[in-house]
């Protein structure tokens, strides 16, 4: 139990999580399937495409609860967290990638190249109250670009990511849900080899 003194007089804002000793285990099927085509010298297109369907699937609920008294303590607001079994859920999704390298190109340049990708979800959760929500932490949108640089003792990139707004956690009501809006991160890098890993044998 964590909480700190509320905004109304007398009383807390706090959250509780508690465990769940009657967790049944879960029961995972899975299907996968892809290729590749290797269309270029330094290209490729990939696609994949997924599907899982568990039994019995464990998510935490949050619920919150106005007005309330507990542990001895009057709370204005109190979210409890409890872990529990879902009946099932599906999770199917396709993602794709390409990738090429300026190989064509003169000196320097072929060294340079680029990387895209991007991931479409469709998943179900659904709750013993008989609603259904998005699967916990599973996005239904994920993309990214990479430029990058390979070419003798140089490896550089520059990736940006999205990966979109995901569940954190189911409520007891549609509205209690709780939601991480979308992540964008930008990622820079760059290596250079300064001693030939030969001269070391």
């Amino acid at each position: 139990l964590s909480y700190e003194t509320g905004t109304v007089a007398n009383t807390f804002e706090g959250a509780f999580s508690s465990g769940n000793a009657a967790l049944k285990p879960y029961r995972a099927h899975n299907l996968d399937a892809g290729g590749e085509w290797y269309f270029a010298r330094g290209g490729m297109l990939s696609v994949g495409v997924f599907a899982k369907f568990i039994e019995n699937p464990i998510f935490v609920q949050s619920t919150l609860l106005s007005d309330v008294d507990f542990a001895n303590r009057r709370f204005a607001r109190l979210t409890i967290s409890q872990p529990l079994n879902a009946e099932r859920a599906d999770i199917i999704g396709i993602e794709a990638a390409f990738q090429q390298q300026f190989t064509f190109l003169p000196g320097v340049l072929a060294g340079f190249g680029v990387e895209l990708n991007g991931t479409l979800v469709d998943s179900t959760l659904r709750l013993p109250s008989g609603r259904t929500s998005a699967f916990p932490q599973q996005s239904s949108f994920l993309y990214g670009a990479q430029l990058f640089y390979q070419a003798g003792r140089v490896e550089a990139s520059l990736a940006w990511h999205n990966t979109g707004k995901s569940l954190i956690a189911p409520g007891g009501l549609d509205f209690q849900d709780q939601y991480n809006d979308d992540l964008r991160r930008l990622d820079a890098k760059i290596s250079v080899e300064l001693f030939d890993a030969a001269s070391k044998t």
